[in-house]
């Protein structure tokens, strides 16, 4: 009985240490900057909308369409992300992990078919929104882009794969 009790009065603090070292880590690693991913897409495109020229990284598979922007803080005037889908169905975006709010277009066949205007960032609280109808790309840029250079439904977007 005598080691029993000399062993729980040790182990206590040490519990007690580990247990408070591993809270404090939890919230750094919680609260540590994402790294900004766009390096991790290797092909690009230029796409052409409101007679406005964006280069932008490609997300065609699920686990590119995944990353997407999170983790970027902010975004040139003139860069963007485009994400390709082979089937052309009704899409849903959230704002997860996202540092910048941000635009979207949402595009069928080369047509612009609806706009989502300043999606704020994940901070503010998460987020989902909802293509308009089935779509074949998705454009993702800085907030306020849209309005900047005033696209509307029905503009024509062009899109180059370098």
């Amino acid at each position: 009985m005598k080691f029993f009790t000399q062993a729980t009065k040790y182990a206590t603090p040490v519990f007690v240490t580990a247990l408070t070292a591993l809270i404090i880590l939890t919230l750094f690693l919680r609260d540590r900057p994402k790294p900004d991913n766009r390096e991790y897409f290797r092909e690009t495109a230029t796409v052409v909308v409101a007679e406005t020229t964006i280069t932008a990284k490609i997300a065609e598979t699920a686990e590119e369409q995944e990353l997407g922007l999170g983790g970027v803080r902010e975004l040139a005037d003139d860069e963007g992300m485009l994400f390709v889908f082979w089937d052309e169905l009704p899409q849903a975006f959230w704002n997860k992990g996202m540092l910048m709010s941000f635009d979207l277009l949402w595009v069928r066949h080369g047509i612009v078919t609806g706009v989502e205007s300043n999606i704020q960032k994940e901070k503010e609280g998460v987020r989902t929104v909802y293509s308009p109808e089935p779509i074949t790309h998705v454009l993702e840029l800085g907030a306020g882009w849209a309005r900047r250079h005033g696209v509307k439904e029905g503009d024509k977007i062009v899109i180059t794969r370098l």
